[in-house]
């Protein structure tokens, strides 16, 4: 690895940090510089522009994410299909809750994504990473449907994409206002109950 890619690899974990610390809104380029002790000139020269480093920053968060899922995935093969969606989906949860500088990272990658409409392509290998992961809980899934652990439900990337919103914007929510008017029920608590619900949505036991 030359000095460049050295050089462009440690600015873009210094953006990671502010960007999970701080979120992306009112984040610039000159604070990126700034935290990573690089000239302005030469965050542009690697990156080409704002869009494209808070992109590059969302697609190495997430595979970081998905290489722990894929762990866990592995893991799990010899297990039966429900039981490996449990397992995925637990631990989905974990990475959502455990990690709060995430789910406010997400949230404001969404409303960037939003406002800036980012292009396809832009979006292509943030997108690729994304259906990684799906690609893990599809294919407990079809197992599922094969050892007759899961029943069938029509469209399971409906479901997917349902079941892993409702945690992200669950943990979102409470992150942001400091779990207000649920204080007898901790977040942790809240997550496990969702994630209950679409565990045993799934179940094909009678």
């Amino acid at each position: 690895m030359g000095a460049k890619e050295r050089n462009k690899n440690y600015v873009l974990e210094k953006a990671k940090e502010v960007f999970l610390e701080r979120g992306i809104t009112g984040v610039s380029m000159a604070d990126i510089a700034k935290e990573a002790d690089f000239g302005v000139a030469s965050v542009y020269r690697y990156f080409g522009n704002r869009k494209a480093l808070i992109m590059e920053c969302a697609v190495s968060i997430w595979q970081d994410k998905r290489d722990k899922l894929r762990v866990v995935y592995e893991k799990n093969l010899s297990e039966s299909g429900y039981d490996q969606i449990v397992v995925l989906t637990k631990y989905f949860s974990w990475l959502v809750v455990n990690e709060k500088s995430f789910s406010k990272f997400l949230l404001s990658l969404d409303s960037f994504l939003i406002t800036e409409d980012a292009t396809r392509e832009e979006r292509k290998e943030y997108d690729a990473i994304l259906l990684e992961i799906y690609k893990m809980f599809e294919s407990a899934y079809k197992t599922g449907l094969s050892d007759n652990t899961v029943r069938d439900i029509g469209s399971f990337q409906d479901f997917y994409f349902a079941a892993t919103q409702s945690l992200i914007s669950l943990s979102q929510r409470l992150t942001m206002r400091g779990n207000v008017g649920f204080d007898d029920v901790s977040l942790h608590d809240k997550v496990k109950l969702l994630v209950s619900m679409f565990t045993t949505y799934l179940s094909n036991e009678k």
